[in-house]
């Protein structure tokens, strides 16, 4: 929202120009206070492309006349230094009977590199020629745009490599630092696949975490967990943890980090190989290979002692053939005499 002060003596750092001289905080003379803000708050993300609104407020101008307003952006680094970023302006308006109003002033602010730094509002008042009323203050919070910078370390039991369980519990701390202490932000996250750049899938929906943190002061830590179902993981496989941080009462966003090359955000994945089972093997054994000029004849088994070979049990069983020949020829021929004798 635009805060304006109650009353003249509220503003601090204001400085009123008349024609001619300066004068400070003096009721008869023109005064100008801002109010910067990025969609009603005092906070934009980092690495995009803002629409900043600043709103000026002014006093004790002249009726029925025409002013020019001037608004200039400086950048406030991290380690306190500061110069001029960019220059708007004019925005021209008219007085009526009412000399007492304000009139919006906005700035287009690529905020790409700016994480962890200030944006601070510089405006000049002028009629014609003559500058009217100025308001430079490089440390009013009301006209300061924070630019939070957030970090994050994905991990599983403290480590970025894991061997997959049925279940994993990835444990993400995001780093913050430039918030406004005492709001309420909502960080939510992600997992992303980065073979294919894509939201990890886990049984057809995305693997999603948030939390919501009141920080005490603007730099500081909270943590995201993430429980899945690990058997769809595969070997070597990297998972990367995308964050972003809203204004709780807003829904703005107001940071982020998502990047698929950094480090501190990754864990991969191991699958650990399975024990290899003994296969029997179905290759068939060789011939024996055939030397030239030496005997190929196969060694002979060796036999026991007194064991007849081959060869011998054929010599015996002729020999008894033949003697069973003779044996019965010699039956013969003598019944066959017998008979003759007979007669």
């Amino acid at each position: 929202s635009y805060e304006r002060p109650s009353s003249r003596t509220e503003v601090n750092n204001i400085v009123s120009l008349g024609i001619g001289n300066s004068v400070v905080n003096t009721p008869e003379n023109p005064s100008i206070c801002t109010t910067m803000t990025y969609n009603g708050q005092h906070l934009a993300p980092a690495n995009t492309v803002v629409s900043l609104v600043d709103r000026v407020w002014y006093e004790n101008l002249k009726p029925w006349q025409q002013y020019e307003m001037y608004g200039t952006i400086m950048l406030v680094h991290e380690d306190g230094t500061y110069e001029e970023y960019m220059d708007v302006g004019p925005v021209v308006f008219s007085t009526t009977d009412i000399v007492s109003g304000y009139v919006d002033v906005p700035f287009e602010v690529d905020t790409t590199g700016m994480a962890g730094m200030n944006l601070v509002a510089f405006e000049r008042l002028t009629h014609g020629s003559v500058t009217v009323a100025v308001h430079m203050d490089i440390n009013a919070d009301i006209q300061t745009i924070h630019i939070p910078s957030i970090g994050t370390t994905a991990t599983v039991e403290d480590a970025h490599e894991f061997d997959v369980t049925d279940e994993i519990v990835l444990a993400d701390t995001v780093a913050f630092e430039n918030l406004i202490p005492g709001r309420a932000y909502r960080v939510e996250g992600v997992l992303m696949d980065k073979t294919y750049n894509t939201p990890l899938g886990v049984n057809g929906a995305m693997v999603t975490s948030s939390a919501t943190f009141v920080p005490t002061s603007p730099n500081g830590t909270v943590e995201v967990t993430f429980r899945f179902d690990g058997s769809v993981l595969h070997n070597n496989q990297e998972l990367v943890v995308f964050e972003r941080v809203y204004d709780v009462e807003t829904n703005t966003l107001v940071g982020r980090h998502e990047d698929f090359d950094s480090p501190s955000q990754t864990v991969v994945v191991r699958v650990p190989s399975a024990t290899p089972v003994p296969e029997v093997s179905t290759t068939p054994i060789p011939s024996p290979t055939l030397t030239p000029g030496l005997s190929n004849t196969p060694t002979p088994t060796p036999v026991a002692p007194g064991t007849p070979s081959t060869g011998e049990s054929l010599n015996i069983r002729t020999v008894f053939g033949c003697l069973s020949f003779v044996v019965g020829f010699v039956v013969l021929m003598f019944v066959s005499m017998k008979k003759t004798n007979s007669n």
